[in-house]
């Protein structure tokens, strides 16, 4: 168990850095402009996505951690204004504060399930059915989203989509995308179960 949590927070460390580079990059070539454009219209869907997963990342890091109310907002701006970096920079915060016995017995526990402080009963608890509604309404914006950007754009298989914000958010996106996959890989009670999600996952999203 210490072997797998070293070696997911090395892997947050180098795909952490690799982002970083990625948004210095973007940053440079054209100060991220191209997200700017109002005609990009598969950058702002791709962006949209974004936000969601950083929503659903943002909920469960405020969920594990008792932040005062000054430190709310500023948490929530540096999540939602470097993405990636903050959610990797956090995980692999996590895994470095293991203590040698939590790291051998159930390191992902630790760091993706339990809260930092001990009192448990003070947070709002969320029914399932209103969750369930919640995703569900997502889903549903998120699909239309894509039918609509479909018919009024075309195909995102195209040259002139892939420009450097395009690049960066799609980066984003799936540097996210595996962070969820280490929770799902984790809830799941088997491999098939576990990688069918993260399938489905990688190529749908949200």
């Amino acid at each position: 168990m210490a072997e797998v949590a070293t070696r997911l927070k090395m892997g947050f460390i180098i795909v952490g850095c690799m982002y970083t580079c990625v948004y210095i990059y973007g940053l440079y070539y054209d100060q991220f402009m191209s997200c700017l454009d109002p005609q990009a219209r598969w950058v702002q869907l791709a962006m949209v996505d974004v936000y969601i997963n950083l929503l659903v990342i943002g909920a469960w890091i405020f969920y594990k951690e008792d932040f005062s109310l000054v430190k709310k907002p500023i948490a929530a701006f540096v999540i939602f204004i470097t993405g990636s970096i903050a959610i990797c920079a956090y995980v692999v915060r996590q895994f470095s504060k293991l203590s040698p016995e939590d790291s051998s017995k159930d390191p992902l526990y630790f760091v993706l399930a339990r809260r930092q402080k001990a009192n448990d009963t003070k947070h709002r608890s969320y029914s399932p059915a209103t969750l369930r509604a919640l995703f569900g309404a997502l889903i549903s914006f998120m699909l239309g989203y894509y039918i609509y950007t479909y018919i009024v754009d075309g195909s995102p298989f195209r040259k002139e989509v892939l420009t450097m914000c395009m690049v960066g958010t799609i980066a984003d996106l799936y540097v996210i995308k595996g962070v969820i996959s280490v929770w799902v890989a984790y809830m799941e009670s088997s491999w098939i179960s576990a990688f069918m999600w993260m399938l489905i996952l990688a190529c749908f999203g949200r």
